[in-house]
């Protein structure tokens, strides 16, 4: 199938979501869902040297507990 390339390939949807850390956990404390804020914003319109990716899968690796706890790491 061609598209012109004034034409967008896929419907993108109006908005995406995105999660923020809120707050950091202090050490020993567990996380929990406080401690992130989710967040709807506009997609606007992709320009024409960018792209827009949908992710369809994440990884938790055990070094995002240090990004996210306050106080020294091993990172």
């Amino acid at each position: 199938n061609m598209v012109a390339a004034d034409q967008p390939m896929y419907n993108l949807p109006p908005t995406f979501q995105r999660i923020i850390l809120r707050r950091y956990a202090v050490e020993g404390e567990s996380i929990q869902a406080d401690h992130f804020k989710k967040e709807e914003l506009p997609l606007g319109n992709i320009q024409q040297d960018e792209i827009a990716i949908k992710v369809t899968m994440l990884s938790c690796d055990p070094a995002q507990r240090g990004w996210i706890t306050q106080g020294p790491s091993y990172m």
